[in-house]
């Protein structure tokens, strides 16, 4: 789940400079629902790059693979070490929250992109009908370079 309170901050100061003054956008930009596509792509483009730096970050000491290795070198009988173990799960598990906003982050921008595609297709003259069915083959689809994302299929309900 994205972290709604940043999305809101970065809407907020994002508008002033992404759209034009005297533009009617900056009044009609909420903080909590998209309206823009361009808008939300460079907003969720934001996002990504903050997130991107936090899990960096959190890789400088040790990497997420090297967490998993040491904790499973780690004895269930070593009681001697259990606060290091809490700390090493807890450090582990912040990369992997961090790890898969990333990748969340790269899953919707491309639908973001799709959309715009879709929405240029619309002012051309396609019928909302096709593009609608062109951007359900799009999410319906399983996905590449995404981590965790990758090959990820909506559940029925959503089809």
């Amino acid at each position: 789940m994205f972290n709604g309170v940043l999305l809101a901050y970065l809407r907020s100061v994002q508008k002033y400079t992404f759209f034009p003054k005297d533009s009617p956008f900056q009044k009609r930009i909420l903080l909590t629902k998209a309206l823009d596509l361009d808008f939300e792509i460079s907003v969720m483009n934001s996002y990504h790059d903050i997130v991107q730096f936090y899990f960096k970050k959190a890789q400088k000491k040790t990497s997420l693979e090297e967490d998993v290795k040491i904790l499973e070198s780690m004895t269930a009988d070593d009681t001697s070490t259990f606060r290091k173990k809490m700390c090493i799960i807890f450090r582990k598990e912040k990369k992997e929250i961090l790890k898969s906003h990333v990748n969340l982050a790269n899953f919707i921008i491309s639908i973001l992109e799709k959309a715009k595609e879709l929405q240029k297709k619309l002012t051309h003259g396609e019928k909302i009908a096709d593009c609608h069915i062109i951007f359900k083959q799009f999410y319906m689809a399983p996905q590449e370079g995404l981590g965790e994302f990758e090959g990820l299929i909506l559940p029925e309900d959503l089809q």
